[in-house]
């Protein structure tokens, strides 16, 4: 009788680990390229998604009757920018940095396509 701990563990989907082992050395030589774009990619995700939070949060926080009732990110995005009365009195602070942050996504997705083409034109070859 054998033992359980004594088995190998078997791999529920070998060919799943061959496509990713393949895909690892096809990617030889441009693995560099392929971390840039995946870091671009996840840098523009996160910058997209602050744009429609700076609005958000100077209706919530600056503009509203109620500031205390908005979230703990909105509250702490106003902080930043310097606060509820600075931002009142100066709206041109947050559209500025809502076109920072715009003009810096855009940035990172077109090093990320950049980046992924490269890769992909020196697998091709």
């Amino acid at each position: 009788m054998s033992d359980v701990s004594d088995q190998e563990p078997s791999n529920p989907n070998p060919r799943r680990a061959g496509i990713f082992r393949g895909m690892w050395i096809l990617m030889a030589g441009d693995r560099l390229r392929y971390g840039v774009a995946l870091a671009s990619l996840l840098a523009a995700a996160g910058m997209l998604y602050l744009v429609p939070l700076v609005p958000q949060a100077v209706l919530d926080v600056a503009l509203s009757d109620e500031p205390e009732r908005a979230s703990a990110v909105s509250r702490g995005l106003i902080d930043v920018i310097g606060g509820p009365d600075r931002v009142r009195e100066n709206l041109w602070i947050p559209a500025l940095m809502i076109a920072l942050v715009a003009i810096g996504a855009g940035t990172f997705v077109h090093l990320r396509q950049r980046f992924a083409a490269n890769a992909a034109q020196n697998i091709a070859r």
